[in-house]
């Protein structure tokens, strides 16, 4: 199972992320407000925002440096937060077919030289993996 959403989605995702029952979890535009969002988190997860979303990206920022599970963290140039979610569905389907469909082979689409959502619009970090 995996739990995700957009904005004020994504901050009741690091609400519930330490459901065991969860897989992963996907936060859209959405970093949290104190910092202390990913205090939650125990698999792995993805933060997705957008280059002109001048509130999240910079909270996503803070909430990917306090992360210690593994984390892939993509900020999409010329994006803004309403545009996040729409923009970001190609990675959300990859990640949600690498974690939940099992489809190993998408992790290098995220992580390692090349990966495919490294370039283009697309600009990716990721840690402790």
């Amino acid at each position: 199972m995996a739990a995700g959403g957009h904005s004020r989605g994504s901050i009741g995702t690091f609400a519930i992320a330490s459901d065991s029952r969860l897989k992963t979890t996907i936060h859209v535009a959405g970093g949290s407000f104190d910092g202390n969002g990913s205090r939650n988190l125990r698999n792995p997860a993805i933060y997705i925002c957008g280059e002109s979303d001048t509130t999240a990206t910079p909270n996503c920022e803070r909430d990917y440096s306090a992360t210690t599970v593994p984390i892939v963290f993509t900020i999409m140039d010329n994006v803004g937060h309403i545009d996040a979610a729409r923009s970001g569905l190609p990675a959300i389907t990859a990640w949600l077919r690498w974690h939940i469909g099992g489809e190993t082979e998408r992790r290098s689409m995220f992580i390692g030289a090349g990966c495919y959502f490294c370039g283009g619009i697309w600009s990716t970090r990721s840690k402790n993996w």
